[in-house]
């Protein structure tokens, strides 16, 4: 019984330890003067399946940027509701949006992968960010992002959005799987080791150097598999790429989850991101 004590215990050292070393050292999105009309284009691009209660604001929000320099392309991924109509509508004309019609699903291919793949092909932009639809980005989010890519010279971004939580559930879980990067994954080691075991990606905002996309061979490589994000983060790494982690400091949000049944979905999948993907912890 001592031993177990002793091991928790240890343990239990361990997780504040990293939390305490994330908590000084995991970098942040700040505001940032705007950029000039020679920054890259950039592709911010949305994978959206039945989303038309979300969609309006999401695409309001991205065209509002004040980066100078993208587009923005919506894959409408045989929803069943009026995504593309409400997309397009809160679009008003504006020549930077796109909405394009997913394709069928190929076999051996899951849904968001075959989705993302399909945005991928139809980008022009030299950076993609994939985004999800019930992300928020604040006016100034895109240009903080693009500040800290040419600060750091990152070829790859993931943003971990602030997360807004109301129900009693949402309140329980979220921060869980918070806990699940902040208390086992040291950024710093994201950042400056090259071991792909020490990678990390939250697919509600990833950002690619286009040819760093396609160098590693894009959704394709990982065309079968729910954990897509972490899977290409360590592909990034095992091909000699940067990669980095921000925290969205309140200029990138998303509200996750509404019910109970959304919730343990949620947790299932991303619970596994930070636990290596070891099913009998769940």
């Amino acid at each position: 019984m001592m031993m177990l004590f002793a091991c928790i215990t240890v343990v239990l050292l361990g997780m504040l330890t990293i939390a305490l070393l994330n908590t000084l050292t995991f970098p942040h999105l700040n505001p940032a003067p705007p950029h000039d009309l020679q920054s890259p284009l950039v592709s911010i691009l949305i994978p959206a399946r039945n989303e038309a209660a979300v969609i309006k604001k999401t695409v309001k929000n991205l065209l509002s940027q004040t980066y100078p320099h993208f587009e923005l392309i919506i894959l409408d991924d045989n929803s069943q509701d009026s995504t593309a109509t409400v997309a397009q509508s809160a679009g008003q004309h504006d020549d930077r949006l796109r909405i394009i019609r997913g394709q069928p699903l190929p076999e051996g291919w899951l849904g968001k992968n075959w989705a993302c793949q399909q945005l991928a092909q139809a980008a022009v932009g030299d950076w993609l960010i994939f985004t999800d639809a019930d992300v928020t980005w604040q006016p100034a989010a895109l240009a903080a992002l693009m500040t800290e890519i040419d600060r750091t010279h990152a070829d790859v971004i993931t943003i971990w959005p602030t997360q807004h939580s109301q129900s009693w559930s949402e309140r329980l879980v979220v921060p869980l799987m918070a806990l699940a990067i902040v208390g086992y994954l040291p950024a710093v080691l994201v950042h400056r080791s090259p071991w792909p075991s020490f990678a990390a990606a939250n697919g509600q905002c990833l950002a690619f150097r286009r040819s760093v996309y396609e160098s590693i061979g894009g959704h394709t490589r990982v065309h079968s598999e729910v954990l897509e994000d972490v899977l290409l983060a360590r592909h990034v790494k095992a091909g000699g790429f940067t990669l980095r982690m921000v925290d969205g400091n309140r200029l990138v949000t998303c509200r996750m989850y509404r019910n109970w049944t959304e919730v343990r979905e949620g947790f299932a999948k991303n619970i596994l991101s930070g636990y290596g993907n070891s099913v009998p912890l769940l």
